[in-house]
């Protein structure tokens, strides 16, 4: 905290984006691993979608190593549909309570207030078709409307306000770390590019993949134009890994280490300047 507090005075506070990118999201986790392991100072931490999933429990005081444990439950390849809980199609095919209770079972009623790093979550107002950066209120349900595909997710509301998945509005919020000060930006694009789209294997698309691909499509290019205001942007995105392979969890965690490890002198050159 004290070392925190003189780098906001020197203005060099240093802020992570963890952006969209569903189970390619995972990365995250391995990008986290190396920044502890090596000690690089965060300040602020700003998310979207799965990566407000993965800041939310690193901001709480999860370690990464924690936090791998958390999510290795679905390294078998079934795993996930326990957390499909389908409604009568009106707002979206999947209710999200199962997830609700996972994420709970893990953040408990824990705020913002609580965290021990100051988080941002990056929802969209599906309504006014607007960025809400949410920084109050239960963090839960603010990961929850944060990863709430539309379509696929019914949207949450919260304070009068019908919200659904930040990235199809910010997926990558550097943005939303310069706005709180952070002077030095590390982000993390997992979505996968339209030549890493060629890598997936060939198969008949369903009512999900059109979904997700459509809408991770135009992440994709919005993320992109968020790196360019980054100080440093890794890509972290395996090879062949489509969006729903989240038992994948341990290739995905690993490609984010090796990612962070390639990039690890110029992070630790900016961290020094």
């Amino acid at each position: 905290m004290v070392k925190r507090i003189s780098r906001k005075n020197g203005d060099k506070l240093v802020g992570l984006a963890l952006g969209a990118g569903a189970a390619q999201g995972l990365a995250h986790i391995g990008v986290l691993k190396v920044i502890e392991k090596e000690n690089i100072p965060i300040d602020i931490v700003a998310g979207t979608s799965i990566g407000a999933i993965i800041g939310a429990l690193w901001s709480s005081g999860k370690s990464a190593h924690e936090i791998e444990r958390i999510v290795s439950v679905f390294k078998a390849k079934m795993a996930a549909w326990r957390l499909v809980d389908p409604v009568l199609p009106k707002k979206g095919l999947i209710k999200g309570r199962e997830i609700k209770r996972f994420l709970t079972s893990h953040l408990q009623d824990k705020t913002f207030h609580d965290l021990e790093l100051p988080l941002r979550v990056v929802t969209c107002d599906i309504t006014r078709r607007e960025e809400v950066v949410l920084r109050s209120g239960k963090i839960v349900d603010a990961i929850i409307a944060s990863m709430s595909i539309p379509g696929i997710f019914e949207p949450v509301s919260i304070d009068g306000r019908l919200l659904m998945d930040g990235g199809i509005i910010n997926p990558l919020p550097v943005n939303v770390l310069t706005r709180m000060g952070a002077a030095k930006v590390i982000a993390v694009n997992a979505l996968p590019s339209p030549d890493d789209v060629q890598k997936f294997k060939t198969k008949d698309l369903n009512i999900f993949d059109m979904i997700v691909r459509n809408v991770q499509a135009s992440e994709y290019m919005l993320a992109e134009a968020s790196c360019k205001n980054s100080d440093i942007a890794l890509h972290p995105v395996l090879a062949g890994a489509d969006w729903y392979e989240i038992y994948k969890v341990e290739a995905i965690i690993k490609r984010g280490e090796e990612e962070a490890s390639n990039f690890l002198p110029l992070i630790k050159k900016l961290i020094a300047a």
